[in-house]
C-alpha cells in the first residue's frame, strides 16, 4: 500500500484493491498469451452487487442506495467480457 499515499487510509486501501485486481487479471492474460490461448478464451470480469455504504468516496455516482438495498445503487454490477476472436457488442444497454 506504500504506492498509494493520498492522505486517506481508506482511499489508499481502495486504490490498493483495484491495483491488486488489475495485477491479477494481468497475470491471467499473460499466462493465456504464453500458452497461445488468449485468442480462444472468453474472459468475464464480474463483481457482486452494489457498493458499500461505508466507502470513503462516492461509489454509486448519481444512483441511490447501497449493497443490500433494492435501489439502483444496490443492484448494479460491473460486467466486462473480452473475447478477441469474436465481436462483442452491446445490443441493448439496460439502465
Amino acid at each position: 500500500m506504500e504506492r498509494f499515499n493520498t492522505g486517506n487510509v481508506e482511499a489508499d486501501k481502495y486504490f490498493a484493491a483495484i491495483n491488486a485486481a488489475d495485477e491479477g487479471i494481468g497475470k491471467i492474460i499473460n499466462y493465456l498469451k504464453e500458452k497461445n490461448e488468449l485468442e480462444n478464451t472468453l474472459i468475464f470480469f464480474i463483481s457482486d452487487n452494489g457498493a458499500v455504504n461505508e466507502s470513503p468516496m462516492p461509489m454509486n455516482g448519481m444512483d441511490r442506495g447501497y449493497k443490500g438495498q433494492m435501489y439502483n445503487g444496490g443492484v448494479h454490477i460491473p460486467f466486462v467480457a473480452y473475447w478477441p476472436k469474436r465481436s462483442l457488442r452491446v445490443h441493448k444497454a439496460i439502465r
